[in-house]
């Protein structure tokens, strides 16, 4: 899960933090000096960056926050990238067809 400094500050206060830096499974990742005021684009950075800040990871999976993940994720894997030999895919949003947008 990766927080900016405000909600960091937040879940310090509320105690959501344990000591471990976890929130139940989640690892907290904290960024610092965001580079834009605007939250939507700052969002995009470790969406659209993920090879370059885990660059030994061999598959990255991102859940937006408004979705829950209800299968395997090797059976995601397998339906969008070994099936079709690719090495990116990306959902259809429901409304946009940029990603910049």
């Amino acid at each position: 899960m990766f927080i900016d400094e405000e909600t960091e500050v937040f879940m310090k206060n509320s105690s959501v933090l344990d000591s471990r830096k976890r929130v139940g499974i989640w690892r907290i990742i904290f960024v610092r000096n965001i580079p834009y005021t605007d939250a939507r684009r700052n969002g995009k950075i470790p969406k659209l960056l993920l090879h370059r800040i885990f660059p030994n990871v061999r598959y990255s999976l991102w859940i937006d926050e408004k979705l829950q993940l209800v299968t395997d994720p090797y059976q995601i894997l397998e339906r969008f990238l070994w099936r079709q030999n690719a090495s990116f895919a990306i959902s259809r949003h429901y409304s946009r067809f940029d990603v910049f947008e």
